[in-house]
């Protein structure tokens, strides 16, 4: 599994991390805290892809 995978199968089994109105407070800190981790996972996997990698790959002669 990848990481987009992984997040697809919380958002279906939290109805996108949506608190149902029964639930605790525990329960809605703790989907707003898997919502934060996705997006937070998300920004982190565009920066190194769009920003990072190619930087580093600037740095490195190409190979003969």
């Amino acid at each position: 599994l990848d990481i987009d995978e992984l997040f697809a199968g919380l958002r279906r089994l939290t109805d996108g991390y949506v608190p149902p109105a029964w639930a605790s407070a525990d329960h809605r800190t703790l989907l707003a805290a898997l919502a934060a981790f996705e997006a937070d996972t998300v920004e982190h996997v565009r920066k190194e892809n769009d920003e990072l990698f190619p930087m580093a790959s600037d740095l490195v002669p190409p190979v003969r």
